[in-house]
């Protein structure tokens, strides 16, 4: 009975294992994770772990919880949806007419296989005398 229950319970831990291993959307033998992000390929971090340097996605580890960034556009990664075909990153804000705040550069997508949605973008506009 011992026996049976130890064959189970290895059973249990080698399947846990193998759909883990399976459930890993990253090139083989890369990060799959930033903090809570999944980075599926063809993102990855760090060399060699992603389709070309466009891709590349550096986990900054200086914060807490760790931040992923798209190296190319400099932007925050805040998620990636294979099934949308899209992700979602951390825009800069950008202010007009509110003293003591400055604003972010532009965003500069020229030349990157990013695009902004046409059916996903938020545009907020509050604060100081705005006009969106």
């Amino acid at each position: 009975m011992v026996i049976q229950w130890v064959l189970r319970f290895l059973l249990a831990l080698w399947l846990a294992k193998a759909s883990a291993e399976a459930a890993s959307v990253a090139k083989p033998g890369c990060q799959d994770t930033c903090a809570n992000i999944t980075i599926p390929y063809p993102f990855g971090v760090g060399l060699n772990c992603a389709a070309d340097d466009t891709f590349l996605v550096t986990c900054n580890t200086s914060f807490n919880p760790p931040r992923a960034f798209i190296r190319s556009i400099n932007l925050e990664l805040l998620d990636v949806s294979s099934s949308r075909g899209t992700i979602r990153v951390n825009n800069p804000v950008i202010v007009a007419d509110c003293p003591g705040w400055y604003n972010d550069p532009n965003v500069n997508l020229t030349g990157s296989p990013f695009t902004f949605s046409d059916t996903y973008n938020r545009f907020t506009a509050i604060g100081c005398n705005n006009l969106g």
